[in-house]
């Protein structure tokens, strides 16, 4: 299998970058999380439970003996980010009721484009399109589900000769992935649901909690798909690069290289980045979003206590 050791490998070289960058968010300004202290704490137990999720969908996928250990081991991550949503969702839930017998109410409807950053949706769209695109081309290249065979053309008194490599993410990753992916994302949107309306808290920011919790929902995502796709990626390059010197290289296989280094490129810049939003969701959602007029308020009586 080689999806499976991949993972935990890459889960390994991404941790200095991991540290480092969320040193270069400190140093850039990011004084403090921004986060509520319930907030942060099911951040941190989500990353490390996630983490654990991730770890034993690969090792039971590993002791198995099916064919399709690989292919399983591919769901890993997004099992990993699914838990840290969830985890994401519950400390949404700790935030304190107002204690203030009168508090005031922005009128300006909330929607989820005031609850998401731009720069967030753009980086959760940009993973999870290389992560298609690396999947995709190894749907193309495979030979069936999880092998990649390329042949040699006969020459003079040479019959010919072939070689197979396998498992390639072919046809049986690109089924898991897409279904582990669009089970991620599905639970995303709940914990976008949630932090939507839930009920106003005491901070006088709400609205900037809000757009923070939505900035760590989107890193989720992002880690999840690229923790995928860089291991995806690299048994994507491999036999693309074992083949080179001694078989023809297609058109197509050309493309693939260059799609599965650009895969591995964007997962290992986009580790850091989505750890950064879950746990400093500060870097993207530093204030509120620009209102269009002037923002009305209404004050509401309430009950202290």
């Amino acid at each position: 299998m080689v999806v499976g050791p991949l993972l935990p490998l890459m889960m390994l070289v991404a941790l200095p970058v991991v540290l480092i960058a969320l040193l270069l968010a400190r140093a850039l300004g990011a004084e403090r999380t921004g986060l509520h202290r319930g907030a942060l704490a099911a951040r941190w137990v989500g990353l490390l439970l996630g983490m654990v999720v991730m770890m034993l969908v690969i090792v039971a996928a590993a002791s198995g003996r099916s064919a399709d250990a690989g292919s399983l081991a591919a769901l890993g991550p997004a099992a990993g980010g699914i838990v840290l949503l969830l985890a994401i969702a519950a400390g949404e839930l700790t935030l304190p009721a107002p204690q203030v017998a009168v508090r005031r109410a922005s009128l300006r409807r909330r929607t989820l484009g005031t609850l998401l950053p731009r720069a967030a949706a753009v980086l959760v769209a940009l993973t999870l399109a290389v992560l298609a695109l690396v999947a995709l081309t190894g749907l193309l290249l495979a030979a069936d589900g999880s092998t990649f065979a390329i042949e040699a053309p006969p020459s003079g008194d040479d019959l010919g000769h072939g070689v197979a490599y396998g498992p390639f993410p072919g046809g049986d990753y690109t089924v898991t992935i897409a279904a582990g992916m669009l089970i991620l994302v599905l639970v995303a949107g709940g914990a976008l649901a949630l932090i939507l309306r839930r009920r106003p808290s005491d901070d006088a920011h709400d609205l900037l909690l809000r757009r923070r919790s939505a900035t760590s929902v989107a890193g989720a995502v992002v880690l999840a798909a690229a923790a995928c796709t860089v291991p995806v990626a690299l048994a994507l390059l491999r036999p693309l690069l074992l083949v080179r010197g001694e078989y023809a290289i297609t058109a197509g296989m050309q493309a693939g290289t260059w799609i599965a280094a650009s895969g591995i490129v964007v997962g290992l810049l986009a580790l850091p980045l989505g750890l950064a939003m879950v746990m400093v969701p500060e870097v993207l959602a530093r204030s509120g979003p620009r209102a269009r007029a002037s923002a009305a308020t209404v004050a509401v009586e309430g009950v202290a206590g």
